[in-house]
């Protein structure tokens, strides 16, 4: 039986399962360079103690240098489009391009949840709108991590027999620093929220405890005002009320955050 390799929403596009290919699995295209491995996880090791998108970038671009690809990317879901939140090599100006999940190779990529071996038969990228490489044997590589789906991809150069077992080994391990970074990115940026949602609760509260007072000034002052008929009370009520529609100001001005 034949592997379902076409997808009818991307007419030219021609993707498999890796693990179905018998001759990806045994192809060998290049020595491997233990060394340059080695250094560029020491690389990503370091990047990890304080972490930045770059992080992300420099992934792609080992992947390029490391896997002899002509060009590279990270692709994240968010909503129902697929973010390239980095790129590198021919796709590089392209970084932070959005495209439709229905439109894009990574969202067939993320349903198998399994590597994918895909080609592209034409010149002109419809999802893209742009004229780009032909190519055949690039890889997708899926991350496992549902709530932040996400893909790494590399494209070889034209003519070139693609990549093998091992450029496959080395790609799933960067896509697992990708998926732990974008994990850990999240993850902050939640403590960081509640962080900001806790401290303006607290002020929130303070402001509600001042905008008390003056609303019991301005009570006592009108109901001495409605006995006595005196114009002074009026003008300590006035006051009383311009108090509060500051105290209202500010927390109107309070941002809005999403406590999920």
């Amino acid at each position: 039986m034949q592997p379902d390799r076409t997808h009818p929403v991307l007419p030219g596009v021609d993707i498999h399962n890796a693990a179905d290919d018998v001759g990806f699995a045994s192809r060998t295209i290049r020595a491997r360079n233990i060394q340059a491995e080695r250094n560029a996880y020491l690389r990503i090791a370091h990047m990890f103690t304080s972490p930045t998108d770059e992080l992300l970038q420099e992934l792609v671009n080992l992947s390029i240098s490391l896997c002899g690809a002509e060009s590279a990317g990270i692709s994240l879901l968010e909503g129902e489009n697929f973010r390239w939140i980095a790129t590198g090599g021919r796709f590089a100006p392209l970084r932070d391009s959005m495209l439709p999940e229905t439109a894009a190779p990574c969202s067939i990529c993320l349903k198998r949840n399994t590597p994918q071996i895909f080609s592209v038969g034409h010149a002109y990228y419809d999802f893209l709108e742009i004229t780009g490489p032909t190519f055949t044997n690039g890889l997708l590589i899926p991350w496992h991590t549902p709530e932040i789906p996400g893909t790494l991809w590399v494209i070889p150069y034209k003519n070139s027999p693609g990549f093998d077992n091992e450029d496959l080994r080395l790609l799933e391990s960067l896509a697992d620093m990708a998926s732990l970074y974008v994990r850990m990115r999240d993850q902050q940026q939640r403590l960081h929220d509640r962080d900001l949602l806790a401290n303006r609760a607290l002020l929130a509260n303070h402001l509600a405890h001042q905008i008390n007072n003056p609303l019991q000034s301005l009570t006592n002052a009108l109901y001495l005002a409605s006995q006595q008929n005196s114009d002074s009370y009026l003008v300590m009520a006035l006051a009383e009320l311009q108090r509060l529609s500051s105290l209202i100001e500010q927390l109107l001005k309070l941002p809005q955050v999403d406590p999920s």
